[in-house]
């Protein structure tokens, strides 16, 4: 009776464990970021998915160096390029000192200050602590340019005054000692579709003190299946630790001819849908920026076509839109069969 014991556990049945979660994915399946502490990626708790970003949070671990890794999922209309921030400051790998070492990012617990002289003032640092956050802009990739970045080490900790510190904020990154990476000899020449500052997309990790409750629920929140991808992923390009890869541009008349497949069948209704704007938040660059908004709202509108099923056949319609505003509010004309 103890060999059985042993071998199945007592009779007791074994819980499976939980598969941890470690990736942050937009709700549309576009891209996939997480943060590799000490050279693992770490768990991702809380993910909520709003307009124009997707949050969670994650455990800080005091002393360790991190990394943040970004890949796209599937092939882009545009070219693309990531921005990434660390407490409000926009950084890259970590800190380059040289074109060949750079200072790692290092979780570190927040240094206060009562001294407002020496507390730092920038209101974009202030808003950002404990906050990594990649911002997706769509961008017109021009070629290569030679790399003339002057560098420096001129890494100092941000004093916090004790007034701005949040309530669950526990640490804010620093740097460790200097490594070897190489920074890229070439840069990418790109220019900027989307408004500088108003990103198409931002995914945001929060850190905390892994004993806040904030780091204790995994559960993600629900998103479409039709909204992940369906082609293999593409790699990141070697144009500089700034950018993912140039992807080429969809060929002409792609569109037209998926557009026009359709015309002239029979008549069709109009409907309206009216999204209500979330209140800014601390990530927020500026709350009335209503445009910039609309922008981030239309990349969401796949999400809702999806939800839109063809009353004969049940099947999921792509249908043609329109954004406007209409009395502080965004409209999504549809057109219905």
């Amino acid at each position: 009776m103890g060999f059985f014991a042993s071998l199945f556990g007592g009779g007791a049945e074994q819980a499976p464990k939980r598969a941890k979660n470690t990736r942050l994915v937009d709700a549309m399946g576009r891209w996939s970021a997480a943060v590799k502490i000490a050279g693992e990626e770490t768990e991702v708790f809380k993910v909520e998915h709003e307009a124009g970003k997707t949050t969670c949070y994650i455990a800080a671990e005091e002393g360790k160096e991190f990394e943040v890794q970004l890949d796209t999922l599937r092939q882009p209309s545009t070219d693309e390029s990531a921005r990434l921030y660390v407490d409000g400051v926009k950084k890259y790998v970590g800190k380059q000192i040289s074109l060949r070492e750079i200072r790692p990012f290092v979780f570190a617990p927040i240094a206060l200050t009562d001294d407002a002289t020496k507390a730092v003032r920038d209101e974009a640092i202030i808003k950002g602590l404990g906050t990594i956050r990649l911002d997706v802009y769509r961008v017109t990739y021009k070629g290569t340019v030679e790399n003339t970045d002057q560098y420096m080490d001129e890494s100092t900790e941000q004093l916090v005054n004790e007034k701005y510190k949040k309530a669950t904020l526990s640490h804010t990154t620093t740097f460790g000692p200097s490594k070897y990476a190489p920074a890229s000899d070439r840069l990418c020449d790109i220019t900027y579709t989307d408004t500088w500052g108003s990103p198409m997309y931002s995914l945001v990790f929060q850190y905390r003190s892994r004993g806040r409750s904030v780091c204790t629920d995994s559960s993600p929140s629900p998103v479409h299946p039709d909204a992940f991808p369906r082609s293999t992923a593409r790699g990141q390009g070697n144009c500089g630790t700034s950018s993912t890869s140039a992807s080429p541009k969809l060929e002409a008349g792609s569109h037209a001819s998926s557009s026009s497949a359709t015309a002239g069948k029979k008549k069709h209704k109009r409907k309206k849908i009216e999204l209500t704007l979330p209140e800014s938040s601390d990530e927020d660059d500026d709350g009335g920026k209503l445009r910039a908004k609309i922008a981030r709202l239309e990349a969401e509108v796949a999400t809702l076509r999806a939800d839109v099923k063809d009353k004969k056949a049940g099947k999921v319609k792509k249908e043609k839109f329109k954004a406007t505003q209409e009395n502080g509010k965004v409209v999504l004309d549809l057109l219905d069969e």
